[in-house]
């Protein structure tokens, strides 16, 4: 009987155990159920009454009109003063910054430099940095301006004279070369040309010579002098002494040959002698404008790249 009651008890736990799992399983259902409801959106509408009121635009009259120009011609002179200022400020500090540097490491520059020199220039530019840094950004322009002109006064005459150091030797060359070339082609028209002789020659010759001359003596000049002085003469001087040369070459080539000697005929030669003679001037006359087209070759400065050195750091840091 024991062993049946007890059987009957574990029965009877089972059973108990079966009923609480699945109230609790009724349970979670009902819980996740209940989580996954979601709010229900609800729209109002209203109704909205909008109106616009257009603005009747009226013409400005001549008092209002004078009255806008003068406050737009203000607002651009503010913005270009501000400008001005600007480029000025940007124009002195880049001079400084740049020419310092050549000072140190360009060999050009310092080949036309002293020492002194150097030192005096160096000085006199971080002295001007030191008072960008202080005072400089109140500073206006015409201040700025000034003071971008001081340093000119002793960095311009350096730039010169590292430029001429470059361009004189190659425009000496060029020069002599022309001199040459224009001698060849006065002795080629002479050939062509044989009447010719030494008195019509001497329109060129004489100038060729006295560049020749002249050359010799701005040379020597030169080289007596010290780099860092002052040159002697400039590249765009050698070049202006050959523009005469064109105009010498075209008058000996416009040089008409001589008329031959008159000889006395009979007055029926008079029209055939007529009719050679104006075929013989037109002949020469093509003949001399041939030359002259054929002549010497142009000799002209050469442009110049840009500004001074200086000038050309300026615009690279504008």
């Amino acid at each position: 009987d024991k062993k049946d009651d007890k059987k009957d008890d574990k029965k009877d736990d089972k059973k108990d155990k079966k009923k609480d799992k699945k109230k609790k399983k009724d349970d979670d259902y009902i819980e996740e159920k209940v989580c996954s409801m979601k709010e229900e959106k609800r729209i109002h509408r209203v109704t909205l009454t909008v109106s616009a009121d257009t603005p009747v635009l009226k013409p400005f009259n001549s008092s209002q009109i004078k009255n806008s120009k003068a406050v737009l011609k203000e607002y651009d002179d503010r913005e270009e003063a501000i400008r001005a200022r600007a480029s000025a400020f940007n124009a002195l500090e880049s001079y400084v910054y740049n020419v310092r540097e050549k000072l140190e490491s360009n060999e050009e520059m310092r080949n036309v430099t002293t020492e002194k020199q150097r030192e005096e220039f160096t000085t006199q530019l971080n002295k001007m940095g030191e008072w960008l840094d202080e005072d400089g950004w109140e500073a206006k322009t015409e201040e700025l301006t000034t003071k971008l002109n001081t340093l000119k006064e002793t960095g311009d005459p350096i730039f010169h004279r590292m430029r001429e150091a470059i361009e004189r030797p190659e425009a000496l060359k060029k020069a002599r070369d022309y001199l040459k070339i224009t001698l060849e082609t006065l002795t080629n028209l002479t050939k062509q040309n044989s009447w010719l002789n030494e008195s019509h020659t001497q329109i060129l010759t004489n100038k060729t010579d006295a560049i020749y001359e002249w050359i010799e003596n701005v040379t020597t000049a030169q080289d007596k002098l010290d780099p860092s002085d002052p040159p002697a003469f400039e590249a765009r001087e050698v070049y202006r002494r050959l523009d005469p040369l064109q105009e010498a070459y075209k008058r000996v080539a416009r040089i008409p040959k001589p008329a031959p000697p008159k000889k006395e005929k009979k007055k029926g030669d008079k029209e055939e002698e007529a009719k050679n003679a104006t075929e013989g001037g037109e002949g020469n006359e093509t003949k001399a404008e041939e030359e002259e087209e054929a002549g010497l070759p142009s000799m002209e400065e050469p442009e110049k790249e840009g500004a001074e050195e200086g000038k050309e750091g300026e615009k690279e840091e504008l």
